[in-house]
């Protein structure tokens, strides 16, 4: 069913009786004008194109200072859902209006009273001073670096952008008479992601495709997509493996390092190098390696026991 709004109906055309013939002339235009603004935003209001009828009004008072253009623009604004900016042209209207005009408005003070009730407000912040907030696609302030607004109450979309910068966008509910603060990070369009390496012991060189990176625990940025890790330190294997991050991600990697040890924790040593028993005699075997280093690793190969060599006891 369509609202009803009541139009404020007076007289626009000034007093002149008595005035000058001169005054009369000076008058007579811009009350004419005023009079057929008027006609048009009642006629747009009638027809339910509220925002058109709240322009034609605004225009009328620019004109005049009547403030019968001021309430009417407030309804207008009330119809399209602008609780806000209604409130202002009442309130607008009851400090300017005179008591006979105020009087052919009853109940005014209670019907802004219950507006103010659909009203909530809305705190945004941003690490980007001078970017735009928009409510319900509708720009309502800049943040530098915030600004606290008062909207409609209810389910709303919230976007902030700024140049060079992600758009931002929530959908959010707006409770009435309350402050919802919302806190807004804008990450730079430049492609990048940062990478946090950290390992135990600390210390180690970081590699990041071949390249030195640093030593952990460190962060930097690093190109979207797959990169190799190597981390290399004195006493420690060396740890490599990949990392795949996207786009303006932050990845924090941990990368715990294994002691190096001596040359007998090689599995071969192991395998033949012992303390044997048998019929209560104790003898010490040692097995027999092939001692040639791998000149790219520097460790041993495996070994073979030589031809006719007996381990026995």
């Amino acid at each position: 069913m369509r609202p009803s709004f009541r139009i404020l109906q007076v007289a626009l055309i000034a007093a002149l009786a008595g005035a000058p013939a001169s005054a009369r002339a000076a008058d007579a235009a811009p009350s004419a004008e005023a009079a057929r603004i008027k006609a048009d935003g009642d006629r747009l209001m009638d027809t339910d194109r509220y925002a058109e009828a709240a322009a034609a009004y605004a225009k009328g008072y620019a004109l005049t200072a009547d403030p019968v253009f001021l309430y009417n623009e407030g309804r207008a604004l009330e119809a399209l859902g602008d609780y806000p900016e209604a409130v202002a042209r009442l309130e607008r209207f009851v400090a300017s209006a005179t008591p006979a005009m105020r009087s052919k408005v009853h109940g005014l003070d209670a019907h802004i009273a219950e507006l103010k009730g659909r009203i909530a407000s809305l705190k945004v912040t941003s690490n980007v001073r001078g970017a735009r907030l928009l409510v319900r696609s509708k720009a309502v302030g800049v943040l530098d670096p915030g600004a606290q607004v008062e909207v409609r109450a209810g389910p709303a979309t919230i976007d902030v952008t700024a140049d060079g910068y992600e758009p931002w966008h929530r959908e959010i509910d707006l409770p009435a008479r309350r402050v919802t603060v919302v806190d807004v990070q804008l990450r730079s369009k430049v492609a990048g992601a940062i990478l946090s390496v950290r390992s135990t012991p600390a210390g180690a060189n970081v590699f990041v495709d071949g390249k030195g990176f640093g030593r952990a625990p460190l962060e930097g940025q690093v190109t979207p997509g797959t990169h190799g890790l190597r981390l290399e330190l004195d006493g420690y294997e060396d740890e490599t493996f990949e990392v795949t991050l996207r786009n303006h991600e932050r990845r924090d990697v941990d990368v715990p390092l294994k002691s190096a040890g001596s040359i007998t924790s090689r599995w071969w040593f192991w395998a033949g190098l012992g303390v044997l028993v048998a019929g209560g005699a104790t003898a010490t075997t040692l097995l027999i390696i092939n001692s040639e280093k791998k000149p790219e690793t520097g460790d041993f190969s495996p070994g073979q026991i030589p031809a006719g060599l007996t381990i026995g006891f």
